[in-house]
């Protein structure tokens, strides 16, 4: 009898898991947004850099990945209007005691004789490739030791910093 009961209960279970077990159909794949507003390709232009700790400018050709920069707020600035471009700010981000310097503040110069105050990063301007494996770097490190930044030589450790480490660029001008 148990044995009976046992099989029933087998073959009837069965008959149910058969019927869960059944194939789903598949669910429609996310397509993801395309963003048609990027522009890829490398775009070259003549310029004039200004670099911290150095008497001289460098000329030079660089390249940048649209012929527009996109600020915080999503403007878009197009590089054949802009004449300068002088960080006079940069914010610092990172860990506590060493940390990456930002520009923060920029005043763009354009070629019909406008000047504007720009806040917050520009990140296609962080770095830019100018010729072969060389870059313009217009972000620094800094380290805070014995009391004040190494580069800046400011005692705020939450300093946003005016002057910045040798070798950053401090302005561009475009030729």
């Amino acid at each position: 009898m148990k044995r009976i009961v046992s099989a029933l209960t087998i073959l009837i279970s069965g008959q149910y898991l058969f019927l869960f077990s059944q194939v789903k159909e598949p669910l429609t794949p996310i397509i993801p947004s395309i963003n048609d507003q990027i522009n890829l390709q490398i775009s070259k232009f003549r310029v004039r850099v200004t670099i911290q700790g150095r008497s001289d400018t460098i000329e030079c050709d660089v390249e940048l990945n649209s012929v527009a920069l996109k600020t915080r707020d999503n403007r878009s600035l197009m590089v054949k209007d802009i004449s300068k471009i002088n960080i006079l700010t940069w914010e610092r981000s990172g860990k506590l005691k060493k940390s990456i310097f930002y520009p923060s503040r920029y005043e763009i110069l354009f070629r019909d004789y406008r000047k504007e105050i720009i806040n917050g990063n520009i990140e296609s301007i962080n770095r830019i490739k100018a010729g072969n494996k060389k870059f313009i770097y217009f972000y620094y490190y800094d380290y805070f030791k014995k009391g004040k930044w190494i580069h800046s030589e400011s005692a705020d450790i939450k300093v946003s910093a005016i002057k910045p480490a040798d070798g950053c660029a401090v302005a561009i001008e475009f030729l």
